[in-house]
């Protein structure tokens, strides 16, 4: 290889890289729930696009599996749950949806929709925006999509996705 050669690969390889966009790995077999969502958080606050608004509450919805939004799983509440407590942890303005209330994807027609569901009739909480989460399962593992969405147009301000390994303690979960 001449020196012209030996010079422009690294200058490839570096083009090459800075255009890769790869999301969150995950190769353990049997990945800890906690460190998986606080990876996600920590992605999803790095990436946002717009920053919150100080003192504006933000929700975080049950994760549920892409196309069975009626159906809540233990492994949805609990990617919420971590992810919520992270971002609280972070200095974001989490905002706890009462027991009777719920803030989820709903199918309406062909598309999914936020849902403000209030046991009590009562008109909820007003946040600046929604963390949102579906999963499928695979022959494999799970695949995660998150994102932060904004509450009055609905823009996707922040995203992360990511591959699960299917471990015994997800399939008991799911």
């Amino acid at each position: 290889m001449n020196r012209k050669g030996l010079f422009l690969l690294p200058v490839f390889i570096l083009l090459i890289n800075g255009c890769a966009t790869t999301d969150l790995e995950w190769p353990d077999q049997e990945p800890n729930l906690i460190a998986v969502s606080y990876s996600i958080a920590d992605a999803l606050m790095d990436r946002l696009k717009t920053k919150p608004i100080p003192f504006s509450p933000i929700v975080v919805a049950s994760f549920v599996e892409a196309g069975k939004t009626d159906k809540l799983s233990n492994f949805g509440r609990m990617m919420s749950d971590f992810i919520a407590s992270r971002m609280s942890m972070s200095g974001f303005r989490i905002v706890e949806i009462e027991s009777g209330d719920q803030i989820r994807l709903v199918r309406d027609g062909g598309d999914l929709i936020l849902s403000t569901e209030n046991a009590d009739g009562g008109k909820g909480v007003r946040a600046q925006a929604i963390v949102i989460g579906t999963y499928t399962k695979s022959h494999g593992g799970i695949y995660v999509s998150t994102r932060i969405v904004r509450a009055d147009n609905h823009q996707i301000i922040s995203s992360v996705d990511l591959h699960l390994p299917l471990s015994y303690e997800l399939m008991f979960l799911l």
